[in-house]
């Protein structure tokens, strides 16, 4: 562009995306991927409710969120238990 700025770039493929969660999802199997509504954040939720790591994950990119899937990080509390009450 004359002013020195980039030009704007393309967004992202639909099909692109869709390919990328489909791969995510069957290589992740203990994870639910999907996408915000908004197509900013990718995010992956725990299919255990049970599980001893982070339960829910968002990243701003799908290898970001592969990378935390790989190591996700500890749990920081305990989920509710209905038994409790």
């Amino acid at each position: 562009m004359p002013n020195g700025t980039p030009p704007p770039s393309d967004p992202p493929d639909r099909d692109d995306e869709q390919a990328t969660l489909d791969r995510l999802n069957r290589d992740y199997p203990l994870w639910s991927v999907w996408r915000s509504v908004e197509g900013r954040y990718w995010l992956a939720t725990a299919r255990d409710r049970r599980t001893r790591f982070e339960p829910t994950l968002m990243e701003e990119s799908a290898e970001a969120l592969e990378t935390r899937m790989r190591a996700p990080g500890d749990r920081a509390g305990i989920p509710f238990q209905r038994e409790a009450l």
